[in-house]
């Protein structure tokens, strides 16, 4: 990605400092890298438990309208 980026930084900037009318633009690039490669398929109570996280009120409607989030559904 950052050689991506070096393909095409000069036109992006000439285009930025051109679009904001301000010639004292300058882009810096940071890349980092993650040591963390694992990929993880969350389940669907997985979404659902990182949708509590955010909003508590949501395991109030699922209790209200008694959704079940394990079935999966059919088709």
């Amino acid at each position: 990605m950052a050689i991506e980026f070096e393909n095409v930084k000069d036109n992006f900037v000439t285009e930025l400092r051109q679009a904001v009318n301000n010639f004292y633009v300058k882009v810096d690039k940071k890349i980092s890298v993650s040591k963390n490669t694992k990929q993880h398929i969350k389940t669907r109570k997985d979404i659902f438990e990182d949708l509590i996280k955010i909003n508590p009120s949501v395991e109030t409607l699922r209790q209200v309208f008694q959704l079940n989030i394990e079935d999966e559904p059919k088709d």
